[in-house]
């Protein structure tokens, strides 16, 4: 998935999409892959702290759900093979 965004939009307080799902997957990974804080991340996209929490959550609801999605899509795959 790619995004297109200017930073400045990012920094605002859009919610126009992307803007919201380019905000959660910077938070994301602003935590689990360059180890900043809730606190940092708030800091530097404008928003309280709180956000950032709920939205590392979404995140990784959003990828847990992909991957579930994934296993029932390769059963009902299974499924359309036995009619």
């Amino acid at each position: 998935m790619k995004f297109e965004v200017e930073i400045d939009d990012v920094l605002s307080n859009s919610r126009k999409l992307p803007l919201p799902m380019v905000r959660k997957y910077f938070a994301f990974f602003s935590y689990y892959y360059f180890m900043k804080t809730h606190e940092q991340i708030a800091l530097i996209i404008n928003r309280e702290r709180s956000t950032i929490t709920t939205s590392i959550q979404d995140a990784i609801d959003d990828l847990e759900f992909y991957a579930r999605s994934r296993d029932i899509a390769s059963h009902i795959d299974k499924f359309y093979m036995i009619l």
